[in-house]
């Protein structure tokens, strides 16, 4: 297997890997910024704090050359953009989901005839309201 990198020339290959020193910095340039995009855009700032480690990990896990500190930013905040739209469909579609249930558990109430909105009308066998219901 031949190694992919062996055409690029020496600049490009440090660009592909950021060191330590060098993420140190741009994350003190950046982090504020992201942080303050995320709270704004979820409302949530305990959930922007996820989402920007969240960010910052995949981020790195990219490992994509960029041509300059501004193409660096753009993708870091596309990445938080997308990991917050993501968060929002999960929680919409968890509550769409917990609702289809409680529909369901209430429409199988419904049509229990001991069920709390019928056991007024309930009657036992011996004629008389049921004790609940009073």
């Amino acid at each position: 297997m031949s190694n992919v990198w062996t055409g690029l020339r020496p600049r490009a290959i440090e660009t592909l890997v950021m060191d330590e020193d060098t993420f140190r910095a741009f994350y003190d340039r950046t982090a504020r910024s992201v942080w303050s995009y995320l709270a704004r855009i979820t409302g949530d700032r305990s959930l922007a704090d996820d989402l920007l480690q969240e960010s910052y990990y995949r981020f790195l896990r990219a490992e994509r050359a960029f041509d300059s500190e501004s193409h660096r930013r753009n993708y870091l905040f596309r990445i938080a953009t997308n990991l917050a739209h993501d968060r929002h469909r999960r929680g919409r579609h968890a509550v769409q989901r917990a609702g289809a249930r409680r529909e369901r558990a209430w429409r199988a109430l419904s049509t229990d005839p001991i069920s709390p909105p019928n056991r007024a009308t309930h009657r036992s066998g011996e004629g008389h309201v049921d004790a609940q219901a009073s």
